[in-house]
Parts: structure tokens; sequence; C-alpha cells
């Protein structure tokens, strides 16, 4: 990559929008070996950055590191966990000068349409935060034969949750999907579309500065042609879409849900593996689907 730089506003011959020793900096945290790919900003269509792309043997790697990181993460009290995201609110608000200059050149949106996505992952961080320790809390309900059984519901975490995001909220949909599987003690492996790939980088790097794993949340790189299945694929994989009007208050009732672990007269048995599922959903459908899937089962 070419370490030169010129306005692409004022000069014909111009190379990068944003500088690439930059650039390196972010996907310097991503497992990429693959061929590189070039990114153009819609704006004026001249060469945004260069990014390397992931192989399948480096999906399988961040899949693995992110395991990895997901034991000890989820050890973690739950209260400890809803202190980071408050972290990582009071960081996006800080930092939006700098995500919204990202989110616009990676998308082409006003300033106006950009401050929606960060106000909306900060209203989550903060969402989260402070109802997410009681959405996770055990719950006790009736037994089959009352005063002589006891069903308790238990949230477990599933592991690693795997989020595909696409280009046209590049910041909303690469993290505050990611945001309930982190508090519910998941990790994360995340692809982000090419056209929103530094924008979720961006994310990333303020998730770490909060106080976030180094490995917890995995980024792999791709362009439009698929790469062979990986035969160790993340326990849930989610691939949102814009969440209508309202949301947040259907978040709040579905990010709890959970296949409930059920204790009969104090004995809790071994919860049943779950089977790998990958949903999509449409702009404008409901989010408790999406809501119950980075939760904890």
């Amino acid at each position: 990559m070419a370490d030169v730089i010129a306005d692409p506003e004022t000069d014909p011959h111009a190379t990068y929008v944003l500088d690439p020793a930059s650039v390196r900096a972010l996907t310097s945290r991503v497992l990429a070996s693959g061929e590189p790919m070039t990114t153009r900003t819609p704006m004026t269509g001249a060469p945004l950055a260069t990014l390397p792309t992931s192989t399948p043997a480096d999906v399988a790697v961040a899949l693995d590191r992110a395991r990895a990181a997901q034991r000890a993460w989820a050890a973690r009290p739950v209260a400890e966990r809803a202190r980071l995201l408050l972290a990582l609110h009071d960081l996006v608000l800080d930092r939006r000068s700098e995500l919204l200059d990202i989110v616009q050149l990676e998308s082409g949106k006003t300033r106006a349409q950009a401050f929606e996505e960060v106000a909306d992952v900060a209203v989550v961080c903060r969402h989260y935060a402070r109802r997410g320790p009681a959405l996770l809390a055990d719950r006790r309900h009736l037994g089959a034969l009352p005063l002589l059984t006891r069903s308790t519901e238990h949230h477990r975490p599933k592991g690693v949750v795997g989020v595909v995001s696409p280009w046209n909220y590049p910041l909303t949909l690469s993290v505050t999907d990611a945001l309930p599987a982190l508090l519910a003690g998941n990790a994360v492996l995340l692809r982000p579309d090419p056209q929103g790939t530094l924008t979720a980088l961006h994310a990333l790097a303020l998730l770490v500065e909060a106080g976030f794993p180094e490995d917890l949340v995995q980024v792999v790189l791709g362009g439009p042609r698929p790469g062979p299945r990986s035969s160790s694929a993340p326990t849930t994989c989610a691939s949102p879409a814009p969440r209508p009007p309202g949301a947040a208050s259907r978040r709040a009732r579905g990010a709890g849900s959970s296949a409930p672990a059920s204790s009969s007269a104090g004995r809790t048995p071994s919860t049943s593996p779950t089977t790998p599922t990958c949903a999509g959903r449409s702009r404008g459908s409901s989010t408790r689907a999406s809501a119950r899937r980075a939760s904890c089962a």
C-alpha cells in the first residue's frame, strides 16, 4: 500500500482517502492472510483503503481464539461485564467525531444520518448495562407438584456468537447485536461487509479500550466470494438488519429469553447441547428473535 496521501476532491491523482498507516493499525487486529481488496468511498469514488482478507484457516484460528477467551469471560460476574458496557457507552460518545467521519466515508451518509448510528450504539450500551443483570438473573418457577418440586430457570452462555453485518448501517449492525451476546458471557466472531469494515474495526478498538478482553471479539474480513464452510462453526449465527422504531422495548423483553434448565427438588440436570442455527431478518421485522440469538441459553 502506498503511503502517499492526497485530497481526492482537489487532486485527480489522489491515492487513498484515509492514511494507510492508520488503516494498517486497525487491521493489525484481524487474522487475514488472503489477497488484499480495495474499498472506495461512495462520496467521490476515490479509493478508501486497501484491506486484507481472511482465509478459511484464518477463520478457524479466530474461532479458536474467541472460544478460549470466552471461558474466562463467562466466569466474570454479570455486574462486571455490565460496567464495561457503560465504559463503552462513554467512549462512543467521547469519540463520536471520528466515528462519524468513518461512517460517512464508508456509507456516504450525511452527518445527521451517521449520528443516528452513534446514538443507537450508545443507547444500546446503556440499556443492557442497566437492564442486563436483571434479565440474566435466575428465576424460580412453580414445579409440576407444588411444595414437592421446584423449577429454576438458569441462563448459560452459548459460547461464540457469529455476526454477519451489512453495509448500510455499518456501526449499528456490527455492534448492537453483539452487545447482548457479550453481556451474556459469549464471545463474538464478526464478519462485516467490506464497505463497513473500517467502521467495525474502529468499534473493536473502542471495545478493547473500554476493557473487554483482547481476543473476545474476533473480526474476519472477506469479499463477495464465499470460502469453504468451516468445520467448527460458531454456536449461533445472526445476520442482522436495521431495527424498526420501538425495537429497544422489544429487545428488553427478548434479551433474557433462553431455554430453561430446570431443577426438581433442588437437583439441577445437565444442560443439553443446543443445535447451531443461522437466521436472518429483514428490515421492519421483529427483533425478538435476534435478541434471543444473542442471549444465553
